[in-house]
């Protein structure tokens, strides 16, 4: 009988899931771009659950940028993405840093994270760059301690030279004291690297466009935007009661027009003595309610008009067309507006439907968590209280009981030497009575019979 072999084919064979990775890279690359592109720095608003956000139509909403230390809305999402692993971090990176714009506000924050943190192949990946700050007023004293320190000779040549390796950027928004400028009261040159400015076209072949920009601050609250007439001085209320708007205005620059760091110079002086006057003007006798009779042109003059916002000004409409006094347009971008109605109720909804999800998820909604927070917070003060008076009270008892012990080895030294003093003074009592005992026997003796 011959050998039989016997075959038995399997109905299906396990596979192990590919997963994320198996993706088609066309899908991923959609993802990285719906995860990783985020809204430039000025554009970014409050989430609806940030305490920051406002409740209601009349409160400013504070920009994300003005804000540190107890907003994390400024921060970037999502970025655990590019440190999970290698292969996500290669495929990530380039969609990250080329499609993002990034904004730094000083020049050695520029030359400092994209000329010496940054590898070289990611900075050649940048498009979008951003070099600018808000421009506190000198009349706004109060506020000087926010201004930045303006650039050293240094440190813009060594943004410059940070900006140069950028080979791929295609937008860059800059303000003009990282170009030029007069600091001293005659007009002396003490900044200048306009020279650098005719070296962009070849320098960076892709850039698309070279834009002077600038960020004024408001105080449009009447009942604060206000100077006093007795002490001559800005007044200078709490942050919670000014309504601070804040007014991004940019001028592209032709760079074909620009061939020498003079062309470059008088570029930046125009932006500076005419532009900024110009959308100044319209601003505040547009929008701000300022008689054109009282309108200064020196940016730091004490004037008593008070700053009013026109009230059909929202977050629905915070790009503004300017018409200019030289006949030509400004769009500029209202930074810190309230909130309209319907923002207010889309953000309620989204409020709502959070806690609905914490709810189905038995977890404590927003407002639960932050009560119990609240409450722990005061519990824990109490506790520490607790522990703080005990600490005191127990204190107070060993200080008592110390100041017992010295009081009462004072008194037994005070009796020691009260009996002492006695002592001594017997003892002398008797060496007296023993003297007058000897005189006596003395005389008695000497005395004739």
């Amino acid at each position: 009988m011959g050998c039989m072999e016997l075959t038995i084919d399997p109905e299906w064979a396990w596979e192990p899931r590919k997963g994320f990775r198996g993706l088609p890279r066309e899908l991923r690359d959609t993802i990285y771009n719906m995860v990783l592109i985020e809204p430039s720095k000025w554009e970014r608003r409050h989430s609806p659950l940030c305490d920051l956000c406002p409740r209601d139509t009349g409160t400013f909403e504070r920009p994300v940028f003005d804000d540190k230390s107890s907003c994390k809305c400024r921060l970037r999402r999502n970025m655990g993405l590019l440190l999970a692993n290698r292969q996500l971090h290669r495929e990530t990176a380039p969609t990250f840093w080329s499609q993002n714009a990034f904004h730094f506000d000083t020049a050695s924050d520029f030359a400092e994270n994209v000329g010496s943190n940054l590898r070289q192949e990611y900075v050649e990946l940048l498009q979008r760059v951003s070099i600018l700050r808000v421009t506190w007023q000198d009349y706004q004293t109060d506020w000087s301690t926010r201004r930045e320190r303006p650039p050293s000779d240094s440190e813009g040549s060594a943004m410059w030279q940070a900006l140069f390796r950028c080979t791929a950027l295609k937008y860059v928004e800059m303000g003009t004291e990282n170009i030029f400028r007069t600091w001293t009261p005659f007009g002396e040159e003490d900044f200048d690297v306009t020279s650098f400015i005719p070296k962009l076209r070849a320098r960076l072949p892709q850039l698309k466009e070279f834009a002077l920009a600038m960020i004024l601050v408001y105080d449009v609250n009447p009942k604060t935007s206000r100077v006093d007439l007795v002490t001559g001085w800005w007044d200078a209320p709490p942050m919670s009661q000014r309504h601070l708007l804040y007014i991004k205005a940019t001028k592209p620059t032709d760079l074909d027009e620009i061939t020498t760091a003079d062309e470059a110079k008088e570029a930046v002086r125009s932006f500076n003595t005419n532009f900024a006057v110009h959308v100044r003007f319209a601003l505040e006798t547009t929008l701000l309610g300022v008689d054109e009779n009282n309108f200064s042109t020196d940016p730091n003059d004490l004037f008593s008009p008070n700053y009013a916002l026109a009230n059909d000004l929202n977050d629905n409409n915070t790009s503004q067309v300017l018409n200019l006094r030289d006949e030509t347009a400004a769009i500029v971008r209202l930074l810190g507006l309230p909130i309209s109605q319907q923002t207010r109720i889309r953000h309620v909804k989204e409020r709502w439907r959070e806690d609905a999800r914490r709810k189905s998820a038995g977890k404590p909604t927003v407002w639960e968590e932050k009560y119990r927070s609240v409450m722990q917070e005061r519990q824990e003060a109490k506790r520490a209280q607790r522990v703080e008076d005990a600490a005191k009270a127990h204190q107070a008892r060993k200080d008592a009981r110390e100041t017992r012990r010295e009081e009462a080895e004072a008194q037994e030294q005070r009796q020691q030497r009260k009996a002492q003093a006695k002592e001594r003074s017997k003892l002398a009592r008797s060496e007296r009575h023993a003297q007058e005992i000897r005189e006596a026997e003395r005389k008695r003796v000497r005395s004739p019979k």
